[in-house]
């Protein structure tokens, strides 16, 4: 189909609606109600393509009138002043003339940043596998993919995304879906706003919009909720940190306290912590402190670490070891940091451990890879971008027949099959070596030991769950 791309003249329109300086007003909003666009605000300059509002381009809407925008048309603004960038809120009513079963790019708004060059943008698209992804300026860095999401062909949604220069939230009916700590600037938007697809009429929506509203402010789950209709504003999912992609699952099975396969959960709410299993210094020079948490409190180890006895119940053949650190290190040092460690029957090298080594994480269950037998060594990619200070999550499971690695939610490293494991010893030393050596440099949070290997949703959910089990 020819793209609909009008571009004879630039008409602008009158601004209608409530005053600039009025509490709360939108400083744009497209209601696509009354004569001509219905476009109103202080940020609004005009409507580059197409020039005219074609009648044909009209249907009824949420409330009112609605846009509706096909495969080779969209609808591309001129704005007065760029898209806010320190803070701010978009959201609008969106009516998908696609099931989740389409398999094309739909991009539903996009404003590029001011370098033309770059891949930075604030956009909102639902991607070919089927995930949504907002942005709010730096690819990579503030953005949210949310997974399975479900668009009904003729259903009205309402979608929104509000941004600081702390944290990106992605809201669906006016819950929210997901949110990420940002750890970097954001990139200087432009002053065009295409909606219906990406530039030039490519990536096209295919739906009805109806009430587009732009912020120069990061509006509350509350306001957003109210602008969705009423709903709750409930978090369907935890404020996790940025720089790698996030996941929401959906409802799965999540190990719990009451799963007999969960040997240990240390959350560190108390110091010392309350479990059942003895836990001490591991040498005399240990330095160990409670600090502020991913959730709560964290221990801190910056010398020697800790042992806890576990009375020869540590999973051998399968297992699952999670964690959260926060490091006072970048990812790319080239020194040993051990999180845990278990020695084993086979003695010296062969152990089970999670550790930074060389400028990434390497992990072992038992047996070390050697030239003339396999072993059960994983190295974990992606730790080399981390930066010190930062939450992380980490998660090893192994089994008969592989061994994985997950950095925050993500798989980052696999070996099938895995060798020979080796019985584990009575002693599991957190934050450091066997003999108190190779300390974390690092705050641990939210340990855990299951005796089964969990799966890849399971892991998953550990990393989205905002709650303590």
């Amino acid at each position: 189909m020819t793209p609909l791309l009008l571009c004879a003249s630039l008409i602008a329109f009158a601004l209608p609606g409530p005053a600039a300086d009025a509490p709360d007003a939108p400083i744009l909003r497209a209601s696509f109600d009354g004569d001509g666009w219905g476009i109103a605000g202080p940020a609004f300059d005009h409507v580059t393509h197409p020039a005219q509002p074609a009648p044909e381009l009209f249907i009824p809407g949420k409330s009112g009138r609605a846009v509706r925008l096909r495969d080779g048309q969209v609808i591309t603004l001129k704005l007065h002043r760029p898209l806010p960038h320190a803070a701010g809120t978009i959201a609008l009513w969106v009516q998908p003339a696609f099931s989740s079963e389409d398999e094309q790019e739909r991009v539903l708004f996009m404003t590029p940043a001011r370098d033309a060059e770059s891949h930075d943008n604030w956009q909102m698209q639902r991607r070919p596998n089927g995930e949504l992804l907002a942005r709010a300026g730096k690819m990579g860095v503030c953005d949210l993919y949310l997974p399975r999401m479900r668009f009904e062909a003729g259903q009205w949604m309402h979608l929104a995304m509000a941004w600081d220069a702390r944290n990106l939230s992605l809201y669906v009916d006016g819950k929210r879906a997901m949110a990420a700590v940002t750890r970097d600037t954001f990139a200087v938007p432009g002053d065009m706003l295409t909606l219906g697809g990406w530039p030039g009429a490519e990536r096209c929506a295919d739906a009805a919009f109806d009430d587009l509203l732009i912020y120069d402010r990061k509006l509350s789950a509350e306001e957003i909720a109210a602008l969705a209709g009423g709903a709750t504003g409930a978090a369907l999912g935890p404020e996790l940190p940025a720089g790698r992609r996030l996941t929401l699952p959906g409802p799965l099975p999540t190990p719990d306290a009451d799963d007999p396969s969960l040997l240990i959960h240390l959350d560190f709410e108390t110091w010392p912590p309350k479990i059942v299993r003895e836990l001490r210094p591991r040498s005399g020079r240990a330095a160990m402190q409670q600090v502020e948490g991913r959730f709560g409190k964290a221990v801190e180890f910056t010398r020697g670490g800790a042992s806890i006895n576990v009375a020869d119940m540590f999973p051998s053949d399968r297992g699952t070891v999670a964690l959260w650190v926060r490091t006072n290190w970048d990812g790319d040092q080239p020194d040993s940091k051990v999180f845990f460690h278990v020695s084993s029957t086979g003695g010296g090298v062969h152990n089970y451990h999670i550790q930074a080594w060389g400028g990434g994480l390497s992990t072992r269950a038992g047996a070390m890879n050697q030239e003339d037998r396999l072993g059960s060594d994983v190295r974990g990619d992606g730790m080399e971008l981390w930066k010190a200070g930062e939450w992380h999550f980490i998660a090893f499971a192994w089994g008969p027949e592989r061994a994985r690695v997950y950095l925050d939610g993500d798989l980052a490293g696999e070996q099938s099959p895995v060798g020979y494991p080796f019985k584990p010893g009575n002693a599991l030393s957190i934050g450091a070596w066997y003999d108190g050596n190779r300390c974390a440099d690092a705050a641990i949070d939210e340990f855990r030991v299951y005796t089964e290997e969990l799966s890849a949703d399971e892991i998953t959910m550990l990393f989205t769950d905002n709650a303590r089990h």
